[in-house]
């Protein structure tokens, strides 16, 4: 989680930890051969090195940091002393400059080292980006997911600062950029710094798109009176927001922009999707004269447009964003892997002391992450194909108007084979503990065993049918299955392993798709056939 919240008794997310329902739900920096070169400016004595990132880790100008995301770690290469990203391969050459005898190093050459901190504020026509963090006890690899992200789609970094001052991020926001994302710590109105922090009063947006990936930040509403006449959007939460979750949240945002959404659109399909998310999202925007407040506190959401959705159920109960519907995407050119889950029964063990509601506890995500580990590795150890895949804070409050404050964590892991995680429609392969304070006091198990088959036995490439032939099938069954006045609004599907979970037997993992509503549904649809996996 972001920030940490004040008292009180009344339960304000998740009661599930409490009734043991938590559980359910669903190149390492070495140097090439090749050669770099480097040259010398007679001004203020600048020497610019033009190598590889393996190069530079090596010659000690760059630094590597290993980040888990998934399944996979990647490393990051990253200028000595500036801490500027220089991307995650090891063989993309880059150039650093340093005009203080190899202290530090920034990105770019001698020639253009005098004016780099200014000039890169703008770049003309072109869409340009900068990330920040705060060196906290945060994970900040969102903004890199988001970075990345934008640089894939064709945008050009000015910078990426991971230890942001007030005066830094004030500078970052005034510059004529098209994007500025900032993650790290906030409170209401504000964005904790490394010297501070910062708020609306003493910021002027000249960024057209900025995102704050804060807690509270936006429950103040003056936010919108810090446009300047360039500034379109302005992105972030009005209560907590939350460490790892905030990842999927800045890839969505990535596929979202990757489809042609707006900005206003993306942030808003990105986060109403996500249940701890879906009432706190907020963003300000320009529409012509006036800043306009779309938010889950006002309950004005950006509408897609009837071209860009299709209706996928007779009585209009259930539609799709209109690439999703025609999407000819399938699970995958094959089915990689063939194999039956075993027998297994959900399995949950608490401590004889009760959870204590009454007594917060002031340790962080990482920490909690860390016990639920800890105790793992003294029963039994986590399983090969385990990944983390959330952590959930248990908040109390003693009534509506007070703040929150976190009296312990759920640490849910989930089955993931060779990259795809195994999902289902009832019960999820899993293993979720509650942490407080100081140990795991409850844990939630189901992780049958799986037999390999022969793939030649069961070969289903030929069947396999498409994301928009899936979710088309399984329309009906949808409609039938979430009651609500609303219609379903369909906004993303990812390949997963089906499973029914403890249905009895035996039950072979199938290709299917997980796919998910604007408001937050998730079904698990069989790649088949098309229909629910129940």
């Amino acid at each position: 989680m972001k920030m940490k919240g004040s008292s009180g008794l009344w339960i304000l997310i998740s009661a599930m930890a409490l009734c043991l329902c938590f559980a359910f739900g669903c190149d390492s920096g070495s140097s090439s051969s090749s050669s770099s070169s480097s040259s010398s400016s007679g001004s203020s004595g600048c020497q610019q090195y033009t190598a590889t990132n393996s190069q530079h880790l090596s010659a000690g100008r760059a630094y590597a940091q290993n980040v888990q995301s998934g399944c996979d770690v990647i490393t990051y290469y990253y200028a000595v002393g500036s801490n500027e990203n220089l991307g995650s391969s090891g063989s993309t050459a880059t150039t650093l400059y340093t005009q203080d005898g190899g202290k530090s190093y920034r990105v770019g050459s001698c020639s253009g080292s005098s004016s780099s901190s200014s000039s890169s504020s703008s770049s003309g026509g072109a869409k340009t980006y900068i990330i920040t963090s705060v060196q906290d006890n945060l994970n900040n690899n969102d903004m890199y997911v988001f970075g990345n992200g934008l640089g894939n789609l064709g945008y050009a970094k000015v910078l990426a600062d991971t230890n942001v001052y007030s005066s830094e991020l004030i500078d970052y926001a005034g510059r004529n950029i098209t994007t500025l994302y900032h993650t790290g710590h906030g409170d209401t109105g504000k964005i904790a710094t490394y010297d501070g922090s910062v708020t609306y009063s003493n910021v002027t947006l000249v960024a057209q798109n900025t995102i704050f990936a804060t807690c509270l930040t936006m429950a103040n509403t003056s936010w919108k009176n810090s446009f300047s006449s360039t500034a379109q959007t302005l992105m972030g939460y009005t209560n907590y927001s939350y460490d790892y979750t905030d990842d999927t949240v800045a890839q969505n945002m990535v596929n979202q922009l990757g489809s042609n959404r707006t900005y206003k659109l993306a942030w808003y399909l990105s986060n109403s999707g996500i249940s701890s998310l879906s009432d706190r999202w907020a963003e300000y925007v320009r529409e012509g004269s006036s800043i306009v407040e779309y938010s889950a506190r006002t309950g004005s959401t950006p509408k897609l447009a009837a071209s860009q959705t299709l209706i996928l159920e007779a009585k209009g109960r259930v539609k799709a964003v209109a690439d999703l519907a025609g999407s000819s995407q399938k699970f995958q050119s094959a089915f990689g892997i063939n194999a039956t889950s075993e027998t297994a029964t959900v399995t949950t063990t608490a401590k004889a002391s009760d959870f204590d509601l009454t007594r917060p506890v002031d340790i962080s995500e990482p920490e909690a992450i860390a016990l639920a580990k800890k105790w793992l590795a003294e029963n039994n150890g986590l399983p090969d194909d385990a990944m983390l895949d959330r952590v959930v804070p248990i908040q109390r409050r003693s009534d509506e108007n007070a703040q929150p404050e976190i009296v312990g964590y759920t640490v849910h892991f989930q089955r993931n084979l060779q990259g795809t995680r195994v999902c289902g429609n009832r019960v999820e392969d899993h293993i979720s503990l509650l942490v407080d304070q100081n140990s795991v006091v409850a844990v939630s198990r189901y992780w049958p065993g799986l037999k390999t088959l022969l793939a030649a036995s069961y070969d289903v490439t030929g069947d396999l049918l498409s994301v928009g032939e899936a979710i088309q099938i399984a329309a009906d069954e949808i409609a039938n299955a979430v009651k609500q006045d609303e219609p379903i609004l369909l906004i993303d599907a990812e390949p997963v392993y089906g499973t029914l979970g403890p249905k009895g037997g035996r039950q072979r993992l199938v290709p299917a798709f997980r796919v998910k509503s604007a408001d937050g549904h998730l079904f698990v649809i069989n790649a088949l056939t098309g229909k629910l996996l129940l």
